[in-house]
């Protein structure tokens, strides 16, 4: 995890993922990888496998992790989650939903696949997402997925 040019002086550089006790102020559990190597994805999803009592937890994270590979990976643990996402006007997870410009809370059921047939055509709500970003292919050309979201005005413009 040293880094520097020859001649430099050299220097630490991590990526340090955390999952945090907010009730007794305690860190239980730290993931720390070269930042070359960095997945904040895998961190979230290795200090997830590592709970003891996933279902009396609520996992909270920030943008990045709005996926719907983490989606799936903490519904299957049963933890209780809260997702930050980008907003509906950007490029993250939510943008690729038809979403009102107003406060919502709605409930969304997709078949993910990556298959582009015609024969899929009849699905109800198919979702093609790419292969590679999705742990589950490999137990089903096809994973159903349940979840919500939600869209709070905080009264300041945001």
């Amino acid at each position: 995890m040293m880094h520097g040019k020859p001649g430099t002086r050299p220097y630490h550089q991590m990526g340090i993922q955390t999952l945090h006790d907010v009730l007794t102020d305690v860190i239980v559990d730290t993931v720390m990888n070269d930042i070359h190597d960095h997945s904040e994805e895998k961190a979230l999803l290795q200090l997830v496998k590592n709970l003891k009592d996933p279902e009396n937890c609520i996992i909270t994270a920030d943008r990045f992790y709005g996926t719907l590979n983490n989606i799936a990976h903490l519904l299957r643990t049963g933890a209780h989650f809260v997702l930050r996402c980008k907003d509906i006007g950007s490029n993250g997870f939510a943008s690729s939903y038809q979403l009102p410009n107003a406060e919502f809370d709605l409930s969304f059921h997709r078949t993910l696949t990556f298959h582009h047939r015609k024969a899929d055509a009849d699905i109800p709500d198919l979702q093609i997402i790419d292969r590679d970003s999705f742990d589950f292919f490999d137990e089903s050309d096809y994973y159903d997925v349940n979840f919500r979201l939600v869209r709070v005005d905080l009264g300041d413009g945001n």
